[in-house]
């Protein structure tokens, strides 16, 4: 990451940190920083006025009591750790009602559509019956980082969520990738194949099946 990058990184964080109105882009590491500078002395007391101003500002209730009680000595440090815990479940509901990709289906012909997650590109190619993944591609300098398997989980987890089939063809897109451990990374997110061969190198289609999540 460049050192422009790490500024802005830690400018939009103060900008989090500090705003009395609530932001809208909070992630788990803002919930973690609030957390723990809330049992420093003195800070503590100074983030519960912020928070008792964001939950006025929005209509919280709840959220104006737990910030008012976070500044009073000794169940500050309670009333604080209550608070964070509502927000910290807030923002892991919207993560997980969040949809990255559009698995919508098309009544006739297909559509493709290109998503990015972290140094990935992910195709996907939306067909009548299914959702098909054209490419997987990541840059060569950055693989072996986890975005690939990043993306790859969050398509699977959405499609299981949606009951939406994918297929894709698993063919290596440059000779550094072996047709054996592509097949095998696929394998571990469930696709299977189905017997057809894709061209003359015997490049295998693979298809998998929405899984039922647990009650």
């Amino acid at each position: 990451m460049s050192s422009e990058a790490i500024i802005d990184a830690l400018r939009n964080r103060a900008r989090k940190f500090f705003s009395l109105d609530a932001p809208a882009d909070a992630d788990m590491a803002d919930t973690a920083v609030d957390v723990g500078a809330g049992f420093v002395p003195g800070v503590g007391t100074a983030l519960s006025a912020r928070d008792f101003e964001r939950a006025r500002r929005e209509g919280d209730a709840l959220g104006m009591g737990l910030s008012a009680a976070g500044m009073v000595p000794v169940v500050g440090g309670v009333a604080r750790a209550a608070n964070k815990a509502r927000q910290t479940e807030a923002i892991v509901d919207a993560l997980r009602n969040s949809k990255k990709f559009d698995l919508s289906l098309v009544e006739d012909g297909n559509k493709i559509r290109d998503y990015k997650v972290g140094s990935s590109t992910v195709s996907l190619d939306a067909r009548p019956d299914m959702v098909k993944l054209s490419s997987l591609r990541t840059p060569q300098a950055k693989r072996g980082q986890g975005s690939a398997k990043e993306a790859m989980r969050q398509l699977v987890e959405q499609a299981d969520a949606e009951g939406v089939k994918l297929m894709l063809d698993a063919s290596p897109l440059d000779k550094k990738t072996s047709l054996n451990r592509l097949v095998e990374f696929y394998k571990t997110f469930g696709f299977e194949p189905t017997g057809n061969r894709i061209n003359a190198l015997g490049d295998p289609e693979m298809l998998r099946l929405p899984r039922k999540r647990p009650e």
